[in-house]
């Protein structure tokens, strides 16, 4: 209704209105700005992501209803199930971490799902600072990796 750009549609069934399925804008984002970043002047179409080298879970699903927006939320907890050998993050993280943020070169992503884990993992770039506020067990603790080229993938 004010003409924000919300997502962009991907599939639309046929023979309905108003019913389609879209990727969320702020991902869109993050991808075309990937996209350009790792841009060499001859490969413009692939996306790079960095890998951390964990497994993550979700446990204790949850809402949260938004008084201001009138809107419910759906919660989980994410944590680290498993810590790859060789990884970025082996000998920082441990299994059982709880992640609760994710900042990368400074910017802050709440991680109240799994999916922001990756989200926020597209961000980073070779050189990028990532900080992670974890719990482990009773301790709140920052958590500092340095991206390598080695974390540097693409997606397929």
């Amino acid at each position: 209704s004010e003409g924000k750009l919300i997502g962009i549609v991907n599939a639309k069934l046929n023979n309905t209105d108003n019913m389609g399925y879209a990727i969320p804008s702020n991902f869109v984002k993050s991808v075309a700005d990937n996209i350009l970043h790792y841009c060499d002047g001859t490969n413009l179409e692939n996306v790079y992501r960095c890998y951390l080298g964990i497994t993550v879970e979700a446990s204790k699903q949850y809402t949260v209803y938004d008084t201001d927006t009138g809107k419910v939320h759906k919660r989980e907890v994410v944590s680290v199930a498993q810590v790859n050998a060789g990884s970025l993050a082996q000998g920082v993280l441990k299994a059982g971490d709880v992640i609760n943020s994710i900042t990368v070169d400074g910017v802050e992503y709440e991680v109240h799902r799994m999916y922001v884990v990756t989200d926020a993992m597209l961000n980073a770039r070779i050189g990028s600072k990532v900080v992670l506020g974890v719990t482990r067990g009773t301790e709140t603790l920052d958590l500092s990796i340095e991206i390598g080229e080695s974390a540097i993938q693409v997606i397929k």
